[in-house]
């Protein structure tokens, strides 16, 4: 007798959302959220903004590759018209793959029962993989290594701002998990360094600056030993000979030493010889590659500022390890094979250890880059954030812009980021004043979206990445007066009509807020982020949304963006 095993399906209440509002969006809309089935069955979706709704009591967040998915807001009510769509639940949404894949493969854990995970593949167009700290772009391979700039140039923008902690009146927070800085302070810093007149200080401007010296050094006069070989030898330069050696002249015919060896008289013998291919050599050989590869990046990056002092360092760095790598004794060495690991002469030899500390901390620069690639959409966000915020408390936001702060607004940063997120929410949510007319404004973080007053229930929906509620004066009931939805989207590989399809989607979902909520004046910013040396920043307008493009990280953000969002908030308080 064979017994049936009965499978037990449960109800996954996970849902695709080709877009971040799509909770708001029309039925049959182009943003409307789709099913698992519907999913399966439909056109590749825009890997730039897949969202997850995910109720809270019965799942956990989506997985994919090794990561988990990011709440992007809580307390998301599926549909709060009837009473089982009130079930509070989240809006996340995935990292990229490493590998570039046109069908993502979205596991999906289940709470209540920790051994039923399932699996679901959505189709996606448009993914990146992520481009090694080795590739220099060429033809096939120019949008990745771009990616990476980008992201490496926004992660550069944190760790200027975490820098100030070496200064005054901040030193107090060196070496902390957490630093608490000034937001006006770090827009002026940031503006510095998008402008180009002071690139970013990197891992690889210090080494320009002080260890070519000590790289040509121990390139030109590199630490040798003698290793031993076997080969035919002479009879009388034979010295020593080994087990293999015997074994060899047994198996030769004759009956004596001189019959065995031969016309050329030559057996197999130990010599030794002098070489450079030692462990420390093939570290160093490693090290001047990867600062050739590490200059080259950030001459892409800082190619306006061309005759800064920095940017000559660097350049001389790498042509000096370009011309080390070709003629001097170090070509003569292997690559590393494995792990590299430190031996002794690396550890303390006078002229090694620095160059190893060098290179084990501009690896750890690497390894950095490559584990906030996977969230480079949330970066980006996190960036755009910052940004609004540091420009409202910065000076020159006071004649421009007629808000001024209710309280202190502390800029915490944490020195490393978790799953790319540097900057906690209560460092973003806070409360200004009008300075004429007593009006109120609430920037929102989105893990503060269910926490808004009068948008408890709509803001978490439309899953914005920062809102900016206006409240007007005197309003006890704080029934808000004005609201503006910021979305940040990070490219990646999408065509025109794709990028026109989100701006669209956007649009309408807008439009249907302010249809239910009359007297509600509604506007959105849809931000994207272009990698860098793109096309000229775009700025056309969508009805109530206005679209930026522009390169991520770029001048544009501290000046012609500053300018355009003073106009918003002043149209929003008028």
């Amino acid at each position: 007798m064979v017994r049936r095993q009965a499978f037990v399906t449960t109800r996954v209440m996970a849902r695709v959302l080709p877009y971040p509002w799509s909770l708001l969006a029309r039925r049959g809309d182009i943003g409307s959220a789709v099913s698992w089935d519907d999913c399966e069955l439909s056109d590749p979706l825009n890997a730039e903004s897949i969202t997850f709704f995910t109720h809270a009591e019965k799942e956990g967040l989506p997985g994919i590759a090794r990561h988990t998915a990011a709440p992007l807001a809580e307390r998301v009510l599926w549909e709060p018209q009837v009473p089982t769509g009130r079930a509070p639940g989240f809006l996340s949404f995935l990292p990229c793959p490493h590998d570039r894949a046109d069908h993502w493969r979205v596991f999906i854990k289940d709470k209540e029962r920790t051994i039923h995970i399932q699996e679901r593949i959505i189709p996606v167009h448009g993914a990146l993989r992520r481009a090694t700290a080795w590739e220099d772009p060429t033809e096939h391979n120019e949008p990745e290594v771009a990616l990476r700039d980008t992201i490496a140039r926004l992660n550069g923008y944190f760790r200027a701002a975490i820098a100030l902690t070496h200064d005054d009146p901040f030193r107090a927070f060196a070496g902390q998990a957490v630093a608490r800085l000034d937001w006006a302070i770090i827009w002026e810093r940031w503006k510095e360094v998008s402008t180009g007149a002071e690139p970013l200080m990197a891992r690889v401007v210090e080494i320009a600056l002080s260890y070519v010296a000590r790289i040509r050094d121990v390139c030109e006069r590199p630490r040798r030993m003698l290793v031993r070989q076997r080969e035919a030898l002479p009879v009388g330069r034979v010295q020593e000979i080994d087990a293999i050696c015997l074994r060899d002249l047994i198996q030769r015919p004759g009956r004596t030493i001189l019959e065995k060896a031969g016309a050329r008289q030559e057996i197999m013998a130990i010599t030794r010889r002098e070489t450079v291919d030692t462990a420390e050599n093939r570290v160093v050989r490693d090290f001047i590659r990867l600062c050739q590869h590490r200059a080259r990046a950030y001459e892409r990056e800082n190619g306006h500022a061309r005759k800064h002092r920095k940017v000559e360092a660097v350049v001389g760095l790498r042509r000096a390890c370009e011309r080390f790598e070709v003629g001097s004794p170090i070509s003569a060495v292997g690559p590393s094979v494995g792990v590299v690991r430190p031996n002794y002469v690396l550890q303390k030899d006078r002229r090694y250890h620095p160059l190893w500390v060098q290179y084990d901390k501009l690896r750890k620069e690497e390894t950095e880059v490559d584990d906030v690639w996977a969230w480079g959409r949330r970066l980006w966000a996190e960036f755009i954030r910052a940004v609004v915020v540091s420009f409202l408390c910065s000076d020159g936001a006071r004649g421009s812009c007629g808000w001024e702060p209710d309280g202190d607004v502390a800029a915490y940063l944490r020195a490393e980021h978790q799953d790319g997120s540097f900057t906690p929410a209560l460092s973003i949510s806070s409360r200004w004043m009008r300075r004429a007319g007593g009006a109120q404004m609430f920037p929102i973080h989105p893990a503060h979206a269910h926490r808004c007053p009068g948008l408890e229930e709509l803001l978490p929906r439309l899953g914005v990445d920062l809102a900016l509620v206006v409240y007007p004066a005197g309003n006890v009931s704080l029934r808000p007066q004005a609201l503006l939805c910021v979305h940040a989207v990070l490219s990646l590989r999408t065509d025109a009509s794709q990028r026109d399809a989100m701006a669209v989607s956007l649009r309408s979902t807008l439009d249907l807020v302010a249809q239910q909520n009359p007297g509600l004046n509604v506007r959105g910013l849809l931000l994207r982020g272009d990698s860098s040396g793109a096309a000229p920043p775009e700025t056309p307008r969508f009805g109530r949304l206005d679209y930026l493009v522009a390169p991520a990280g770029g001048r544009f953000w501290f000046h012609e963006f500053s300018v355009h969002l003073a106009v918003l908030l002043e149209e929003l308080a008028g």
